[in-house]
């Protein structure tokens, strides 16, 4: 049915590369005020970004936002905006006042969004899910806004079944790095599908003691060491106690 779409209907394919960013230091600019500015600061917001937004109006759902991480600027644009911002949204119409946004962007070293037009910024913002212990975002090569929302949501349903297992893992993890041998091997063998098949069955714990001593046992399953304890003990004994 859908065979005469195996093409690359958007011709050259853009190459991606993802970071994730700690919301929370990052400083966005947003320029503009209208539909597109508002989606963009949401999302932001949403995350904790702290956001200023510059435009020589501002649309009343901008204005009705009522959140400290936002500041609104009410002006032309200038070329010092930018520089203390990690990343820069354009959200205009203005085809001249984008190119020179876009120039001085580049020349500052700068990270942008243009959304007129995705491919012809730095990058997009993908579709982002939050479980307990996994976080991704999901972007469609060819632009489908929507696509990936329903993409994103589908794989939301999947890895909600291993969210509570990438927890447990993490937190032995974090303790095998303690570890005086076999550290190597127990964090690789942590990270695998045997791993998940004998903690599913509640064997894992008895699997390590084939080949670890007691003392390594209490460090990768109790956080201690020598009869001390860090700070994944009390983690971990929430976390054990509702397998």
């Amino acid at each position: 049915m859908f065979k005469n779409f195996e093409e690359n209907i958007y011709g050259d394919e853009i190459e991606r590369i993802y970071l994730s960013f700690f919301s929370n230091k990052l400083r966005v600019g947003i320029i503009g005020g209208g539909k597109a500015a508002i989606i963009k600061i949401r999302s932001f917001l949403k995350r904790k970004v702290y956001v200023e937004v510059l435009a020589r109006e501002f649309s009343k759902d901008i204005l009705d936002i009522n959140d400290k991480n936002l500041k609104l600027i009410k002006a032309e644009y200038k070329s010092e905006f930018i520089q203390d911002k990690h990343l820069i949204v354009i959200a205009i119409n203005d085809s001249d006042l984008l190119e020179q946004i876009k120039d001085e962007c580049d020349k500052n070293f700068k990270l942008y969004i243009n959304c007129s037009d995705f491919k012809d910024g730095i990058g997009v913002m993908p579709v982002q899910r939050n479980l307990k212990n996994i976080s991704f975002g999901i972007n469609t090569t060819g632009g489908n806004p929507k696509g990936a929302l329903m993409v994103a949501d589908i794989a939301y349903k999947s890895l909600k079944s291993i969210d509570d297992f990438i927890g447990r893992v993490t937190i032995l993890r974090n303790n095998a790095k303690k570890l005086g041998v076999y550290k190597k091997e127990v964090i690789e063998f942590l990270n695998c599908n045997d791993f998940k098949f004998f903690c599913d069955k509640g064997k894992d714990e008895t699997v390590f003691k084939l080949f670890l001593g007691e003392d390594d046992l209490r460090c990768l399953y109790r956080g201690e060491i020598n009869g001390d304890s860090y700070s994944n003990k009390e983690e971990y004994s929430s976390t054990s106690s509702s397998r």
